[in-house]
């Protein structure tokens, strides 16, 4: 018996801008950053690993056939403060995207 697969949510959505910004900001960083402890460490920004392995792993929400516990454990989180989103007019797959965008770059 075939099991279906989900779409994990790199194949469906990944928030490019904000990862940018925040690759942006640790390459400015001059302190306190684990990539400025040694020079020849790879200079490759953290926020972009990080992005891209939670994305990698988990499953797309507004699909069919995502387990409950984790809509639950989505649903659970706080709306991000994101500017210029309308949160009444996007659908709750979206906003479930949104929360796990926002969770991802903190």
């Amino acid at each position: 018996m075939a099991m279906a697969t989900t779409k994990k949510l790199i194949e469906v959505a990944l928030p490019l801008e904000a990862i940018n910004r925040e690759s942006a900001r640790e390459r400015s960083v001059r302190r306190g950053h684990p990539s400025k402890l040694h020079l020849w460490w790879s200079r490759k920004p953290l926020a972009i690993c990080r992005a891209v392995i939670f994305a990698s792993l988990i499953d797309d929400p507004d699909q069919p056939g995502v387990s409950h516990e984790l809509l639950t454990e989505i649903d659970r989180l706080p709306l991000p403060r994101a500017a210029g989103l309308d949160w009444q007019s996007l659908s709750v797959g979206e906003q479930r995207r949104q929360k796990l965008f926002a969770l991802s770059s903190g």
